[in-house]
């Protein structure tokens, strides 16, 4: 009774506290119980599965990494032969090097005629960079009007330019598109005069998307093509002089339609029309599509 008189007031706060504490477990089993009783069992389930992982022996795994570097420098060498790499950090100016490297003034060769393109392929896209459709036309008028000139006192006719006619305005993400037909078209033009073509009558570049997988059934950003057109006319000799530097250059480029022609005037001279591609890879991209689920 001394017990109970003296700390009464004390055990019946222990007491309270005590139910206290027992709502509030019954509540947050209430609240709670099923939830947690459910991250439970995922995580039972989760715990099961990592159980039953193999795990690949070393010597496997050090096969698939080989396989996989062989893979990596087998694409490498493919886009070095036929095609340029959408992930290479200076494609821009390497393709706008590569083109101006086609005029007359910077084919002289050595280390100087390298650092002059260098730096002017440096001028022209810095000026792409702070107003896109100014400097690619200002780029692209300067290659033309080279290489027409030259032509003209080759007397080698260009009559319709070097395509892009029809072209008034690109976007930010058109203009490696655009850069590697340029680069394509020039290339093509050098080649004719090179040769001692008659005439280049026309150059065309394809400005539509293509509406196909150029892989069939790959994903189509792995691989995306565009056509650069040229007619011209040349004796028999220029004609395969023309095709056999196309198969030379690097990178290769394919052709996907050639046609020929016997003209009346002069002897032994033929019109053409050339068809190719400029090949664009992204090897980071998945090859396979991936299917869309229906909701």
């Amino acid at each position: 009774m001394d017990f109970w008189a003296q700390h009464k007031d004390f055990v019946l706060k222990i007491l309270a506290g005590f139910g206290v504490f027992l709502v509030a477990l019954i509540a947050r089993g209430i609240t709670y119980g099923d939830e947690l009783e459910e991250g439970a069992d995922k995580n039972r389930k989760l715990a099961g599965g990592i159980k039953r992982i193999k795990l690949a022996k070393p010597q496997f795994r050090r096969a698939l990494a080989e396989e996989r570097d062989k893979l990596k420098a087998n694409i490498a060498r493919m886009v070095g032969e036929i095609g340029w790499d959408q992930r290479e950090e200076r494609l821009e100016i390497e393709l706008i090097r590569r083109t101006l490297g086609y005029l007359a003034r910077y084919r002289g060769g050595g280390a100087s005629a390298a650092r002059d393109i260098a730096s002017a392929a440096s001028a022209d896209w810095e000026a792409i960079k702070a107003n896109l459709n100014g400097g690619f036309p200002q780029l692209r008028l300067k290659v033309r009007d080279a290489l027409v000139e030259e032509a003209a006192e080759k007397n080698i006719e260009i009559k319709e330019g070097i395509g892009f006619q029809s072209l008034l305005k690109i976007q930010p993400e058109e203009l490696v598109k655009y850069l590697m037909q340029l680069e394509l078209s020039a290339r093509l033009v050098r080649s004719c005069i090179d040769a001692g073509a008659l005439g280049i009558d026309e150059v065309n570049i394809d400005t539509q998307p293509s509406r196909r997988a150029v892989i069939p059934g790959a994903n189509p950003n792995v691989l995306e093509e565009y056509a650069v057109t040229i007619r011209f006319r040349a004796h028999q000799p220029s004609v395969i002089q023309v095709l056999n530097s196309i198969e030379q250059d690097r990178p290769q480029v394919p052709v996907r339609r050639l046609l020929v022609a016997r003209l009346k005037l002069p002897p032994n001279a033929v019109g053409v029309e050339l068809s190719v591609m400029a090949l664009a890879f992204d090897a980071e991209a998945k090859f396979k599509a991936e299917e869309k689920k229906d909701r």
